[in-house]
């Protein structure tokens, strides 16, 4: 019985053996053609691979008849649901990578950050749901191009080409002389790099050695603000429990960022300053029990070796700030009236209106001539309160200046209206060449009248 069993399994070995080899007795050459320019010296690769007498040789380098073997059968697989397997991804895979592919920010935080990704990026039913976003990716600055192209010793020819920037670069296009489709399983990706030198232009693209770094920084965006919680709370424990009797944390981060009213002003690069205010800061929005829930309260705090700057001041000012927005009749009732729009209620360093703000908005004046605003106006806005009133849909802003006399200074438009009022109802100048970003110097009375255009 054994030796009747030993019989059948080599029968079996010839029998596939020379199944599979029919599918490649009959191809002459395969050409590969591999480039790529972008953000970066342009490179490219070619290689020719030849059959002879039944093995093939590409550049004088023996390739296993069974790796040319798997490209022919993967140019022609059937369209069918894929899994996460199909890529290489098991619960395994999950658990071997996770440790290898901790984002460097996590590395050196409080171990329950670290703990977060290495759950989240074992999570298999997560991965599921981001893996489309991993595969479906692209880049601007990205432009690869890859080809094969298999020429049979009777002439016939297929192509399989691809300018796909994603990893894997799928789907690959299939043409030949009676037919033409696509194919996006990734076997056909692996089979391809499989005949291909190490260093061969693309190769680390197709075979997706970058796979696990690629899904951990979708893994990373999916849980970024529980992350971004979870930092603050590690940090800034102490005043979170300050604030939790009366205020909801909606955003937080704990980070550098550039924005209309936060960073250098924008003399500090001409006189070299600059660098002084290159620190992070808490930038943080925020809720209240007492304020309608459209009111939020937008904060930027130095966080300067380790320690948290003004949180005391912000506390001490903040409830005359709100006070005052509230006190504008015309405002209040826009409040009441547009629960879908957001009003954002600023204080960065130790102000409302910040100094990189403040600057940003005298500038702006500047395309309006001199004299543009009355001195009254100018000396009030160390005071002002500075809001801004978003929209998500349609996406549309503006931005104001809520003065200590409770006029208001309309600075920025961006959409075709603003509550009641159009573009067209004051003096306006297009900002950055666009068609529907507007700056202006109106004044609008504390009855929602326009005193100046």
């Amino acid at each position: 019985m054994c030796r009747i069993r030993t019989l059948l399994f080599i029968v079996c070995l010839i029998v596939f053996g020379n199944c599979v080899s029919a599918q490649t007795e009959g191809i002459s050459s395969l050409k590969v053609v591999s480039k790529w320019e972008g953000l970066g010296t342009p490179a490219s690769d070619k290689l020719t691979i030849k059959q002879k007498k039944g093995k093939f040789y590409g550049n004088r380098r023996l390739i296993k008849t069974e790796l040319i073997e798997a490209v022919i059968r993967a140019l022609d697989v059937p369209e069918e649901q894929l899994s996460l397997k199909d890529f290489g991804i098991t619960q395994d895979w999950l658990n071997l990578n996770a440790e290898k592919v901790l984002p460097n920010r996590v590395h050196s935080s409080f171990e329950n950050e670290k703990a977060l990704f290495l759950k989240s990026f074992r999570d298999i039913k997560l991965v599921e749901r981001v893996f489309p976003k991993v595969i479906g990716g692209w880049w601007t600055d990205d432009y690869p191009y890859f080809e094969i192209e298999i020429t049979y010793i009777k002439g016939k020819k297929i192509k399989a080409y691809s300018s796909e920037q994603t990893i894997f670069m799928l789907p690959w296009k299939i043409v030949s002389e009676d037919n033409t489709y696509y194919n996006s399983n990734p076997r056909l990706s692996f089979a391809i790099a499989n005949i291909l030198p190490e260093k061969f232009i693309n190769k680390g693209r197709i075979d997706g050695r970058s796979l696990a770094n690629r899904l951990a920084e979708k893994i990373s965006d999916e849980i970024r603000e529980e992350m971004l919680y979870l930092e603050t709370r590690n940090r800034l424990g102490p005043e979170l429990d300050r604030l939790k009797d009366r205020y909801t944390l909606q955003k937080t981060a704990i980070n550098l960022i550039h924005s209309i009213d936060v960073g250098p002003p924008t003399n500090s690069y001409q006189t070299g300053d600059y660098k002084k205010w290159s620190y992070s800061s808490w930038n943080a929005e925020l809720t209240r029990n007492d304020l309608p829930s459209n009111v939020m309260i937008g904060l930027s705090l130095p966080y300067k070796q380790n320690r948290l700057e003004n949180f005391d001041l912000f506390l001490e000012k903040i409830d005359e700030l709100v006070e005052h927005v509230l006190s504008v009749p015309w405002l209040n009732e826009q409040i009441t009236d547009n629960p879908d729009k957001e009003f954002e209620i600023r204080f960065v360093e130790d102000r409302s209106l910040s100094k990189k703000a403040h600057e940003g908005f005298l500038e702006d004046l500047g395309v309006f001539g001199p004299n543009a605003v009355s001195e009254e106006i100018l000396n009030g806005l160390e005071r002002a309160v500075f809001v801004q009133v978003s929209e998500k849909f349609p996406s549309r802003w503006s931005r104001w200046l809520i003065l200590p006399n409770k006029n208001a200074v309309l600075w920025q438009i961006r959409g075709e209206s603003v509550f009641k009022w159009k573009p067209s109802d004051f003096d306006t100048r297009n900002l950055y060449d666009t068609n529907d970003w507007y700056q202006t110097k109106a004044i609008i009375a504390p009855d929602g009248i326009i005193v100046s255009k």
